[in-house]
């Protein structure tokens, strides 16, 4: 019987043995780095962050070995990145054996300005320049969400404004811009004619409109037009409108009246639109 336990301890001792082999054998089969991305600014340093592992399976301890391209800078065995004292362009490349992972880093003097733009109403607003004022000018347009980044602005303080268009009067702020650093420039931009003084009344199957259009530019506003467009329940058009009111001149008013006819239908909302030509 003594033996057969001295037996059963060896097998144990022996399975105990081979799973702690296998554990310290795993394979590294990616390497994910943390930040895959960054702006350095000149002569300072950066910490990066290696996380091994096998299949999904993370790594804890495992060594890495790190580079980094020279025209940037020296990374050390920890991860620590020390950037050049010149602006450049490059790659920080962690790995082990075959399998390894870069982030793109940008040593620079400069900073980043970026934000979102949005209407009176909430919408965003896309296609839209916004314009950093610093050494020279650099702008970006909003996208369909409309976010803008613009990159490479000078270390102080700037003028920030978004374009003017038909549509819309331009919007300005002031930010300052930190090195290696993205500050945040959010716009409300407003419509350049608004509609004011607004009344609706219906009889006899016809929908009588008549309001004021406000030109909230610092120019003409050339060939004004005001329409109205009213829709039921499921989203149909019922009936229009739309008179044509002209010029208007910067920060002034000009009337308008439209006639609708609705007959037997009904409707449950409507949209105004004021727009022009040109400015």
């Amino acid at each position: 019987m003594r033996d057969i336990n001295k037996y059963k301890t060896f097998l144990f001792l022996l399975f105990l043995t081979f799973l702690l082999g296998c554990g310290s054998d795993q394979v590294i089969t990616k390497i994910d780095i943390s930040p895959s991305s960054a702006y350095v600014a000149l002569n300072a340093t950066k910490q990066f962050y290696a996380y091994p592992y096998s299949s999904s399976t993370y790594l804890s301890g495992q060594a890495v070995t790190w580079a980094a391209d020279s025209n940037i800078g020296t990374i050390d065995a920890s991860g620590l990145f020390y950037a050049g004292g010149s602006s450049a362009t490059g790659n920080i490349t962690v790995s082990s054996g075959d399998i390894s992972s870069t982030a793109t880093i940008k040593v620079t003097d400069k900073g980043n300005v970026s934000g979102r733009v949005i209407d009176e109403v909430g919408a965003n607003v896309s296609g839209l320049s916004v314009y950093l004022l610093g050494e020279g000018v650099i702008s970006d347009a909003t996208d369909s969400s409309g976010n803008y980044f613009i990159e490479g602005g000078s270390f102080g303080t700037h003028e920030i404004y978004t374009g003017e268009t038909i549509l819309y009067i331009s919007s300005s702020s002031e930010i300052f811009v930190q090195t290696a650093e993205s500050v945040t420039a959010n716009f409300t931009v407003y419509n350049r004619l608004a509609i004011q003084n607004e009344s609706l009344q219906t009889s006899s199957g016809v929908i009588s409109i008549s309001g004021t259009v406000y030109n909230r530019g610092t120019t003409t506003a050339e060939g004004v037009a005001v329409t109205y467009t009213f829709y039921d329940e499921f989203g149909n058009t019922v009936t229009s409108g739309i008179a044509q009111v002209g010029n208007i001149s910067p920060l002034a008013s000009a009337s308008f009246s439209i006639s609708a006819f609705l007959g037997d239908s009904t409707y449950t909302s409507y949209k105004k639109v004021a727009s022009t030509t040109g400015f």
